[in-house]
Order: structure tokens, then C-alpha cells, then sequence
């Protein structure tokens, strides 16, 4: 049987194929209409597989094995400095971040 495949289907597997753990709905524009890959978007955030961060942006989840809870792939500072790239904007260490990496404080980094 030689069953067509959805556009749900073709998005998963590309979204599966990707190294990057963020997505941008136009990564998908040549699978179908604005509107037939937005519906596809949603039925896979339905089902689990992306969650939405942003206008456009998703990212890949996995399970929480503590709390059985959907998160991304990544924590949240990678997840944002994929995608700020993705999009095109250069980020850069904060200077805590460059200090804490040079040995130079011995601060705790809960920023980006």
C-alpha cells in the first residue's frame, strides 16, 4: 500500500533529522501553505513531540524523568542562545560569564 504522507508526518521527520534544538516554521515553508503547517505545528505540540517559545520559534522536548513533565531538550539559556542564532542575533558572553569561566569569582550564573 503505497499511502501518501501527511504534511504532519513530513514535519516530525524533518524535525527529527535536525541536529538544533530549535525550529522556526519557516524551516517548513516548502512543505505546504502558512496555514497547513501552522495546523501541523499544533497537532505536534498536542502531541508532545515541539513546544512553542515564541512567534514562530519551537523547540524539541523530552520527558522530565523527576517529574514526568514536558520540557525542552535543552535548559532554558541554550534553548535562548539557539535561538536568538538561529534568528540571526549574534549574542556574546555577559561579563559574569566570561569572569566565572576565567576562575575569576566564584559567583553562581542564573543569567544568559
Amino acid at each position: 500500500m503505497n499511502k501518501q504522507k501527511t504534511i504532519e508526518y513530513r514535519i516530525d521527520a524533518r524535525i527529527s533529522r535536525m541536529k538544533c534544538d530549535v525550529v522556526l516554521r519557516e524551516d517548513f515553508a516548502d512543505l505546504g501553505s502558512y496555514d497547513q503547517v501552522g495546523r501541523a505545528l499544533l497537532k505536534l505540540i498536542s502531541k508532545g513531540k515541539i513546544m512553542k517559545i515564541g512567534y514562530g520559534l519551537y523547540a524539541k522536548t523530552s520527558i522530565s524523568p523527576f517529574s514526568g513533565e514536558l520540557l525542552p531538550a535543552k535548559n532554558l539559556p541554550e534553548i535562548a542562545r539557539e535561538a536568538l542564532q538561529r534568528l540571526g542575533v549574534k549574542t556574546v558572553p555577559s561579563t559574569m560569564h566570561r569572569d566565572y569561566n576565567a576562575g575569576r569569582t566564584l559567583r553562581c550564573l542564573l543569567v544568559v
